[in-house]
This record gives C-alpha cells, sequence and structure tokens, in this order.
C-alpha cells in the first residue's frame, strides 16, 4: 500500500487518510468519545460529504493492520482502508473485452465482515450526505445488463461493467459541466463526486454473488441474496466501495 494513504489518528476516536486527489476521508466520528464504525468521504474540501456508518451500541477500540483500521464487533467487523485507481473488464456481446478505468482519484472501502449467517438479508446503514444529488444505475437491458443497442439499430452501443450495474453515481448538487470560469472548469470537471459500487460478496471458500444497494431516507441498505446466506460457509464479507471519479457511470 502506498504510505501515503496510510491511516494518520487525527484524535482518541478518529482516523483520517489522504487520496491521491488530496480528498481526506475520516475514519470513525471526531465529534464521539467512543470509536465508531463510520466514514466521511469529503469532496472538494468538504464542500460535499457522505457520511455512513454502521449502526452499533458496541465500544470497540479498534486496530490497525496493514493500513487497515479494523473494528470488530461480535457478529460482524467493519474493515476500512484506501483504495488505488483501477482497471474493471467486462466482455461485450461478441465476448470482448472491454475495459474501464474507475477510482482514478483513488477510492475507499467499507468492507463488513458477517461471522455468522445473520438473522436478516439486510445491512442497513446510516447515511448523510451534503450538497451532493444521486443518480442510480440501472441494468441496462434486463436479459443483458452490460450492454445495449439503446437507439434501436441493431448495433450495440452501450457498455456498463458489472459493479456499476445497481450502483450510484453522486454528483455535485448544482455543479454541471459548464461553468463560469476555467478555474471552476478544472476544479468541477463534470461535477462528478463519487461512484457508490455495487457490493460484491465472497464467502470463506471464494464463492462470490453481489447484493442490491438502494439509498432512501438516511439509510443505504445493502440487500444480499437469501440463498446465498443460506449457503455460504462463514465469515462472509461484503465490500461497498466508495469511488472517487470524475468518469461517468
Amino acid at each position: 500500500m502506498n504510505e501515503s494513504y496510510l491511516p494518520k489518528l487525527i484524535n482518541d476516536t478518529t482516523f483520517e487518510v489522504e487520496l491521491l486527489g488530496k480528498d481526506k476521508v475520516e475514519i470513525g466520528d471526531r465529534e464521539s468519545t467512543n470509536f465508531k464504525p463510520h466514514l466521511k468521504l469529503n469532496r472538494w474540501g468538504g464542500e460535499c460529504f457522505i457520511k455512513v456508518g454502521l449502526p452499533t451500541t458496541e465500544k470497540i477500540t479498534p486496530v490497525v493492520e496493514a493500513g487497515k483500521v479494523k473494528w470488530r464487533g461480535r457478529k460482524v467487523e467493519a474493515h476500512f482502508y484506501p483504495l488505488e485507481p483501477k482497471t474493471v473488464i467486462t466482455k461485450d456481446n461478441k465476448g470482448r473485452d472491454r475495459q474501464f478505468d474507475q477510482n482514478e482519484l483513488g477510492g475507499f472501502e467499507f468492507e463488513v465482515v458477517l461471522k455468522e449467517k445473520p438473522a436478516t438479508n439486510e445491512i442497513n446503514l446510516d447515511f448523510e450526505t451534503r450538497g451532493l444529488r444521486f443518480a442510480y444505475q440501472p441494468p441496462l437491458h434486463p436479459d443483458h445488463p452490460t450492454w445495449a443497442d439503446t437507439n434501436g439499430n441493431g448495433i450495440v452501443n452501450s457498455f456498463r461493467p458489472e459493479n456499476v450495474v445497481g450502483s450510484y453515481a453522486a454528483y455535485h448538487a448544482t455543479r454541471r459541466n459548464i461553468h463560469a470560469s476555467a478555474e471552476d472548469a478544472e476544479k468541477y470537471k463534470t461535477g462528478k463526486a463519487f461512484h457508490i459500487y455495487r457490493p460484491h460478496l465472497v464467502d470463506a471458500v471464494g464463492v462470490e454473488g453481489w447484493a442490491d444497494l438502494n439509498i432512501s431516507n438516511g439509510v443505504l441498505t445493502i440487500t444480499l441474496p437469501q440463498e446465498f446466506l443460506d449457503e455460504a460457509m462463514y465469515p462472509v464479507i461484503v465490500d461497498p466501495d466508495f469511488g472517487y471519479t470524475t468518469i461517468g457511470g
């Protein structure tokens, strides 16, 4: 891991990481007297932000291992760590590889670890934002969600990575891609702030799956397939990624 991404303790209950684009991420809650398994993702110097947290009454001191802040609850763990820019590949309608760049300004992992089968197939995270609007990224087609002929002329012209299907793009609430000055254009670009990717699942023996995302009324809900939970070997890792990006969905 890039040493500049290592978490730095800024008070007794909060860590901070500066990402590639110089945006700062807080792990914990600086206003709390106890550590909370929360993230605050700042954009444009805190002009916009996302706060997301795992609700809990457990008072547990986290540990830092290999650059990851780990909160270990009785039934659930939460691991927080930065992500590098990456390239993902998906197949098009002819089986050819399509490449997509993601997280060009870095990203952050909010990894939820289920130590045992949960009582419900939903993980409900507290979710607060400022200065953002969200755009859901649906499947491009019900039969082939990662590609489509959007013009209806028989030529496939739209492609989407698997982790973007069912995800959310987050944009500045008022800034678009037309700006009053060159300075604003350089700062805000397309107005895109974050991308919340569709959560990937993997159990203890490597069986993989996908969860569904929904944002509503101050809650980010991750819905896991019940069949996956019934058949999984535990622990199960659920990995909602938060990308810092200016690239569209």
